[in-house]
């Protein structure tokens, strides 16, 4: 026990890697609860009355006789897609070599312990979880063909899963793809950068198939919502129903009459601050490795890109307004593409710029927003010192949205 205490804290990169893993652990366990009833609506949807909008795990689920209809099933299937998904982080992290350098631990210990990766806990049964999975796989393949085909199968499944797939996953897919083709100078970078136009292209198209509205829309919503409330043992959102047939037009004017009514809200505020500094401290250390890597247009290029890609997912707070859930998966984003240019770091940090990672390590941990279902993490170091003001009572329990469902046809099967 003594020499493998001895091994970890002998040298830099190993206790560092402590302090990731052990930052990743307290951050997640923050957060972690079972599905809520949202969550569980959303996996109702399947392709049995034809193809619909965010129907693939829904007919995954059914398939494999976990039907989200039964909640208990549902929780089940839902940790193992979460656990799936922590292993499959933990192998691109591998991949990607992001434990070699002392780099990136430093990235991994900031993201492990941001508020982002809490928050990941508590998305657990969200379409997010999937996506993400597919997002990581993006990464395995080491040659550009064999890399763009991943991307292209995994953004046709991610889009099949939800349509979010396009900013919060895809950009971060590319930019993986985009640096390696700028790292090598011996490629011909139109032609790599042309092929990337065919993910683009696809997802572009599909999703515009998918948000055209049909005559249909408002009947299909309705069966879909009877149906959910006379089968599920929980009393579904039928909330849900209507967002799958609403015109992405419609959502503009919701959140742009927020806009015009409100102002810029609080909670919007708060969360730039609850991510923003770690969102811009995986950004300086992506810059700060890409000017030792490129030089001129390359160089240029790779920055417009690490922006673009990485702050994506912000872009969706003009179509919908689940704010937090949007700066959590930009920092994610983040990460990814930051990952990418350290796949090859050019340098090792010096005493002061470790520091100050460590000291984003610990701001991370004593920074805590709002969750779902007024729940707010509690007790130090979970109840953090900069944190969304909540519409209720601080006081106020966290409200389960599981309720039974009264209006089942057959509440004894």
């Amino acid at each position: 026990m003594k020499g493998l205490a001895r091994r970890l804290f002998s040298e830099e990169l190993s206790w560092l890697r402590v302090v990731a893993i052990g930052a990743g652990i307290l951050s997640y366990l923050r957060a972690a609860r079972l599905p809520n009833a949202w969550a569980a609506t959303q996996a109702t949807t399947t392709y049995q009355n034809g193809f619909i909008k965010r129907g693939l795990l829904g007919s995954i689920l059914s398939w494999i006789n976990m039907p989200a209809v039964d909640y208990e099933r549902f929780a089940i299937a839902s940790v193992v897609f979460m656990a799936a998904l922590l292993v499959v982080f933990a192998f691109t992290v591998r991949k990607l070599g992001t434990l070699r350098s002392t780099w990136g631990v430093c990235s991994a210990a900031i993201l492990l312990s941001s508020f982002a990766f809490s928050f990941l806990a508590h998305l657990i049964g969200y379409l997010d979880i999937p996506i993400l999975l597919l997002g990581c796989l993006t990464f395995w393949p080491k040659k550009p063909a064999e890399r763009i085909a991943a991307i292209v199968l995994c953004t046709v499944l991610g889009l099949l899963f939800h349509e979010l797939y396009l900013l919060a996953v895809l950009p971060f897919s590319l930019f993986g793809y985009w640096y390696a083709v700028l790292r090598d100078e011996t490629t011909r970078i139109k032609m790599r950068l042309a092929a990337s136009l065919i993910p683009i292209g696809g997802a572009v198209g599909m999703l515009g198939y998918l948000a055209i509205p049909k005559a249909e829309n408002t009947s299909m919503a309705n069966f879909l919502a009877s149906s959910a409330l006379g089968n599920a043992n929980y009393m579904p959102r039928l909330d849900f129903y209507p967002l799958l047939y609403r015109p992405l037009a419609t959502n503009w004017q919701i959140v742009w009459s927020g806009f015009h009514e409100k102002g810029w809200p609080p909670d919007q505020i708060f969360g730039i601050l609850t991510y923003g500094f770690t969102v811009a401290a995986l950004l300086v250390i992506g810059l700060s490795q890409m000017k030792r890597q490129l030089s001129g247009k390359r160089l240029q290029l790779a920055r417009w890109l690490l922006f673009v890609c990485s702050l994506a997912p912000v872009g969706l707070i003009f179509i919908a307004v689940d704010d937090y859930r949007w700066f959590a998966l930009a920092t994610f984003s983040t990460f990814f593409c930051v990952a990418a240019v350290l796949e090859r770091p050019a340098s090792e940090p010096l005493p002061w710029q470790l520091r100050t990672c460590l000291t984003v390590v610990m701001l991370n941990l004593i920074t805590s927003g709002d969750l779902y279902d007024k729940a707010m993490p509690e007790g130090f170091p979970f109840r953090g010192l900069f944190r969304t003001p909540s519409v209720e009572s601080p006081r106020t329990p966290p409200q389960s949205s599981i309720q039974p469902n009264p209006y089942r046809r057959n509440p004894t099967e």
